[in-house]
């Protein structure tokens, strides 16, 4: 994590737009699946669209699970003096984000609350489901690999929060000088 986090920020943001691709990928093939098959066993949830259904249960666990979708879109602003254009990109990316993320995790939790008869396991059980064994195997890889982007792309924000706020002096000025050759904070 180290190593990739004090090299230039482009090749760590390759391995994240990897690892992301993937665990998108796998995600969207398994919405399909379960889009193509009709639902789950007893079809498509429609607790959705019921105001009582969406506050029954523990709401406050939704609450939690989609602030917690969110965390991160952020993190264009702190990329903002490596943009080209902060002025129109950063506005730009956090808003496609937000969107994106939405749609996104409304959609697969939909679907994966329709394909699924046990809400004890829910991923990689329905994954091999609707996918067969291989599927499984990759939803939980991607899992591995998506808590190691998480823990990298926590090392990139941090070290740029530093970086700035040293190269504006609230910390020390040294936190906010860039490698003369890599150029990481």
């Amino acid at each position: 994590m180290a190593w990739l986090g004090y090299r230039i920020i482009a090749l760590s943001g390759k391995l994240l737009a990897v690892l992301l691709i993937a665990e998108v990928a796998i995600m969207l093939v398994l919405d399909a699946a379960v889009l193509v098959s009709g639902g789950g066993p007893e079809g498509f949830a429609t607790g959705i669209l019921t105001p009582s259904e969406i506050l029954s249960g523990a709401p406050g666990m939704g609450i939690l699970f989609a602030i917690l979708s969110f965390v991160g879109f952020e993190a264009t602003a702190v990329f903002r003096d490596e943009a080209k254009d902060p002025d129109r990109t950063i506005p730009r990316a956090t808003y496609i984000s937000l969107i994106t993320i939405g749609v996104f995790y409304t959609v697969s939790s939909w679907v994966l609350i329709s394909a699924n008869d046990n809400p004890g396991t829910i991923l990689q059980p329905t994954t091999q489901t609707y996918l067969g064994a291989a599927g499984g195997h990759v939803v939980q890889l991607v899992f591995v690999t998506s808590l190691f982007a998480c823990i990298l792309s926590f090392h990139n924000i941090a070290s740029r929060y530093l970086f700035q706020l040293g190269a504006r002096g609230v910390l020390p000025t040294h936190l906010g000088s860039a490698h003369p050759v890599l150029g990481a904070p």
